[in-house]
């Protein structure tokens, strides 16, 4: 029996500085439907534990992280795996590292209402790292459909408070065409019933995050992260742990942050 494990070094991208991080990822499936995820991190030198991928995220567990298991973490476990070759195919204009410490910032916002249970070391993980194009392109023949069939590609979602005593709400109405270049354009329309209901955008508080939108390179990352985004909510239910439907939709447009293109 044996878990799953990768591991991908960081340089500095302009290579000023000589000193790197290496980080060995561990995955392992547990019997609850969700991915444990451990992250050691070995550096050259004391001063490049700024390259560690976690280092600037405020709150980050840098030892680790655990997430339900669906298609979304499917795909960023599958990407994490991957060799590097393999990654440039399908990362855009991001090299594999930097796009490899993209897909574990992208974790961040899919933890969450999950508890903690010992992980079985089976290695069972039920995946073999393998493109979905048996000729190993990359590409994959993903099309953008709604829950209405009528208007591809659209949907929206309520945001509400978590404080049933706030009956304002924030409703995001998103928009996703698979362009000619391989990518994903995203854009985001929100109407609220009152202005205080504001903060309530899933993006109001991300740092530098752009709340009309945003374009990412199509891969099985973001494939899966679309196809959720544009799930009716019993769906996303089913593969969203004891996260809410509307929750991880608000997680999933903040996991998409990191993967801009």
């Amino acid at each position: 029996m044996s878990t799953i494990t990768s591991q991908f070094t960081i340089r500095d991208e302009y290579q000023a500085h000589p000193e790197t991080c290496t980080i060995y990822i561990t995955i392992i499936k547990t019997e609850t439907h969700k991915y444990d995820i451990t992250y050691d991190a070995t550096y050259t030198h004391e001063i490049a534990t700024c390259l560690h991928p976690l280092a600037h995220e405020e709150n980050a567990d840098m030892d680790g992280i655990i997430v339900h298991k669906n298609q979304v973490t499917d795909g960023i476990t599958q990407m994490l795996l991957m060799s590097d070759d393999r990654v440039q195919d399908i990362s855009g204009f991001t090299s594999p590292m930097e796009y490899k410490c993209k897909l574990m910032r992208s974790l961040l916002p899919l933890c969450g209402a999950i508890q903690h249970t010992p992980a079985m070391p089976t290695g069972k993980t039920h995946f073999t790292v393998r493109d979905v194009d048996p000729n190993h392109t990359g590409k994959t023949h993903f099309t953008v459909r709604d829950v209405d069939p009528n208007h591809t590609g659209k949907t929206h979602f309520t945001v509400r408070d978590v404080d049933p005593n706030h009956t304002e709400t924030c409703t995001i109405y998103i928009t996703i065409i698979k362009t000619e270049t391989h990518k994903y354009d995203i854009t985001y329309d929100a109407t609220y019933t009152h202005e205080s209901a504001k903060c309530l955008h899933p993006l109001a508080n991300e740092e530098n995050a752009d709340m009309d939108g945003i374009i990412v390179h199509k891969n099985q990352v973001t494939d899966g992260i679309t196809q959720m985004l544009l799930m009716p909510d019993d769906r996303v239910q089913d593969i969203s742990g004891f996260t809410s439907p509307m929750e991880y939709k608000c997680k999933l447009m903040r996991s998409l942050q990191h993967l801009w293109d």
